[in-house]
């Protein structure tokens, strides 16, 4: 979908941003590759998900991507899975 489906989409369901609420709406840019576009019902992978993370607001949430990926370096250095 493009920003203006999204935006009808927020509006024809009287979104509002809620720092609580349990729904989130990602808008994913068009010029970001295929092979990163997470598949329709489907989870993101982890590498997809910690990474978009590291860019959140939550200072645990970026803390959290960051850890995760300092898990994944050991791993890949040591040759042990995480």
């Amino acid at each position: 979908m493009d920003a203006g489906e999204g935006a009808r989409l927020i509006a024809q369901y009287h979104a509002k941003p809620d720092p609580v609420g349990n729904v989130q709406l990602a808008m994913i840019p068009h010029d970001v590759p295929v092979a990163l576009l997470p598949e329709p019902g489907k989870l993101t992978s982890a590498s997809v998900t910690y990474t978009d993370a590291l860019a959140a607001d939550d200072a645990r949430a970026r803390g959290l991507a960051g850890e995760w990926f300092r898990q994944v370096k050991e791993s890949l250095r040591t040759g042990q899975s995480t």
